[in-house]
C-alpha cells in the first residue's frame, strides 16, 4: 500500500500490529514515546532484540510503538529471535520497521507484516518528459495509425 505523508505512519501502524515502512532510512518517524531500536555500529544485534523482547512482555493498556530503524541491518539471528514477537505481539504493541530496501528484509518477517511504501515523485503521477522532437514524432505516429 502506498502512503503520501510521513505523518501518517502512526495512524497506519496503529491499525496493524506489525508494519514495514519503505522510506528513506534518514527520515524521522514521529511517534511519541516510541521505543527506538537503531543499529549498533553496523548491525542490529541479537542482544538488542532480546532486550526489546523483554520490554514488550509487559501488558499495556495504551498503544505502544516500537520503531526499528534500518531494519535491514538486523542480523539473521536477531531476525529469528524477533520473529515470534513480531508474529504474536502482546496487546497494544505495534512494531514499525523502517527500511529503504524491502528485498533485504528476511522473507519470514516480510510475509507476516503489512507493507507501506512512501510515494515520492511516483513517475505514474507525472507526465513523461520528452523533447519537442520526440513529441512531434509521436504525434505523426498517432496520425499515421489512425489513417
Amino acid at each position: 500500500m502506498f502512503f503520501d505523508n510521513l505523518g501518517d505512519i502512526e495512524k497506519l501502524a496503529s491499525k496493524v500490529n506489525c508494519a514495514i515502512f519503505v522510506i528513506p532510512n534518514g527520515a524521522e518517524i514521529a511517534i511519541k514515546n516510541a521505543e527506538i531500536i537503531e543499529k549498533d555500529k553496523t548491525t542490529i544485534s541479537i542482544e538488542q532484540i532480546r532486550n526489546l523482547i523483554a520490554k514488550t512482555r509487559t501488558k499495556q493498556t495504551t498503544p505502544r510503538f516500537v520503531v526499528i530503524k534500518e531494519a535491514e541491518k538486523m542480523t539473521v539471528e536477531a531476525c529469528n529471535a524477533f520473529l515470534k514477537s513480531f508474529e504474536e505481539p502482546n496487546e497494544n504493541y505495534h512494531f514499525v520497521l523502517q527500511t529503504e530496501n524491502l528485498s533485504s528484509i528476511l522473507p519470514t518477517i516480510l510475509s507476516r507484516a503489512e507493507v507501506f511504501i512512501l510515494r515520492i515523485n511516483n513517475p505514474l503521477d507525472q507526465a513523461p518528459a520528452a523533447s519537442e522532437e520526440a513529441k512531434n514524432l509521436a504525434k505523426k505516429m498517432i496520425v499515421a495509425k489512425d489513417k
